[in-house]
């Protein structure tokens, strides 16, 4: 097993995250009015390509409803150092999103919401 990076308790990141600067921040969130009237002429010019049309609505629907949540598929496979098949199949069963593992059967993709 590999040394661990730091000491149990110890943060990789004492600081946390930075600090956003708020005249930034101030100076954005004036002009958010503006960005939106550029985002929406986007959105709707007639001689705009589809693919910029469409990140224009998408970042519209994004500012007024948040992203919508991401799907990602894992695939994992668990190595199992067992002395015997019994012990095998209840490490794997252990690992299985399903719960149920046949003794050389492959472990499936798990679906997660992110």
């Amino acid at each position: 097993m590999p040394t661990p990076l730091f000491k149990k308790g110890q943060s990789g990141n004492p600081g946390g995250r930075p600090k956003k600067d708020p005249d930034l921040v101030a100076l954005c969130q004036a002009e958010d009015s503006n960005n939106i009237r550029v985002i929406m002429e986007l959105r709707d010019g007639k001689n705009i390509p589809a693919a910029v049309r469409l990140a224009a609505a998408n970042a519209l629907l994004d500012r007024a409803h948040g992203r919508a949540g991401q799907t990602y598929t894992l695939n994992h496979n668990v190595a199992v150092a067992a002395s015997d098949d019994a012990a095998r199949l209840t490490l794997a069963a252990a690992g299985s999103s399903r719960g149920a593992v046949s003794k050389g059967a492959a472990t499936e993709p798990t679906s997660v919401v992110h």
